[in-house]
């Protein structure tokens, strides 16, 4: 069995001039993002604002702010797990100060501004620009994908709405529908961009056909159109589940990148590895929150099995085991072993 102590970088300490520098700067760009609302809402018309937010009630205000503080924490949190994925070693806290202080600087053009985040990262972490890039990429792209599934389901229902319209209205069977007649009481058409509006409507809700009225071609295609999509919101949701599932089986198996950092990597299995984790469980028992990370050539449940088994008491260390091969580079990088405080190389 061998020992290797990893010794955490420090982080550099900026000096009190800079920031305060940091903090003016700040302060102006907090100043002028007020400037320009201020001069938005003059523009626009302050009165017709007002009057619009005053129709909210205090309940429909707080669900709209929570949902926005929802969304904008978990983007923080997937830079978070792509600041892991690239090797950095921050806390999920400061990651989230990352992100969230950027968009201080969205007001910039194409959003440049935002490369903030990078000379943050480099103060605290002692990264080059050159090597956190990749990370404002990530973020970006996913942000991208998702907007390009978006379109695409956007691009196919529009499509779909327009096709479906476009035969019942050229064919006649829209004359009438709903109830649609002229001042004698004859059936008129009510006009393609009625007929339009009517296919959204069935393709958003489902329940509004319940009351179409008119030629059977009019609601077979009302009724085909709203199964169309329900089909486009099942595609929605199939695609964000399969990415939950994918995840939740990455985690299943122990393949997932560990993201804590000044932990304990042990590599390798043998019944003496109970030994070994009671040891550090007391040598950590004065410390808070310690992290003990075992990569072997075993299944993630079964090593969690027996380790639940033999060891009742953990204090305040947490096990965690990922499956793995100790002699491959590429499958040790998942123990987070460059921000490890040690290394135990366990050998039968």
């Amino acid at each position: 069995m061998m020992t290797t102590d990893l010794p955490l970088s420090p982080k550099p300490q900026a000096p009190r001039g800079r920031r305060a520098r940091d903090f003016l700067l700040m302060a102006g760009l907090v100043a002028l993002f007020a400037a320009g609302v201020a001069g938005l809402l003059a523009a626009t018309g302050w009165e017709e604002t007002r009057a619009q937010i005053a129709r909210l009630t205090l309940a429909q205000g707080a669900a709209l702010l929570a949902l926005s503080l929802v969304n904008y924490l978990l983007r923080g949190l997937r830079w978070h797990l792509f600041a892991r994925r690239l090797g950095l070693s921050t806390r999920l806290v400061q990651d989230l100060r990352h992100f969230l202080g950027g968009f201080a600087m969205v007001v910039t053009p194409g959003r440049l501004g935002e490369l903030v985040r990078m000379r943050w990262l480099r103060r605290e972490t002692g990264w080059a620009f050159e090597r956190t890039a990749p990370l404002a990429l990530m973020d970006r792209a996913a942000d991208l994908a998702a907007m390009a599934i978006i379109l695409g389901l956007f691009v196919v229902s529009v499509l779909m709405i327009l096709a479906v319209a476009t035969a019942i209205w050229i064919v006649g069977e829209v004359r009438g529908a709903n109830g649609v007649v002229d001042a004698n009481g004859n059936p008129i058409d009510p006009g393609f961009l009625q007929t339009v509006w009517w296919t959204l409507l069935r393709t958003l809700d489902p329940g509004t056909m319940g009351g179409d009225q008119g030629a059977p071609g009019f609601v077979l295609a009302m009724f085909l159109i709203t199964l169309g999509g329900i089909f486009i919101v099942a595609i929605l949701i199939g695609i964000i589940s399969t990415g939950i599932e994918g995840r939740l089986d990455e985690l299943r198996k122990g393949r997932s990148r560990v993201i804590e950092d000044g932990h304990t990597v042990i590599l390798g299995w043998s019944q003496s590895i109970f030994t070994i984790v009671e040891e550090l469980i007391a040598a950590n028992a004065n410390r808070r929150r310690q992290h003990i990370v075992i990569l072997a050539d075993r299944d993630k449940v079964e090593m969690e099995d027996e380790l639940r088994a033999r060891i009742k008491d953990r204090k305040t260390t947490t096990i965690v085991c990922r499956s793995g091969s100790p002699i491959d580079l590429d499958e040790i990088d998942i123990a987070s072993h460059q921000t490890s405080r040690a290394v135990i190389v366990h050998t039968e």
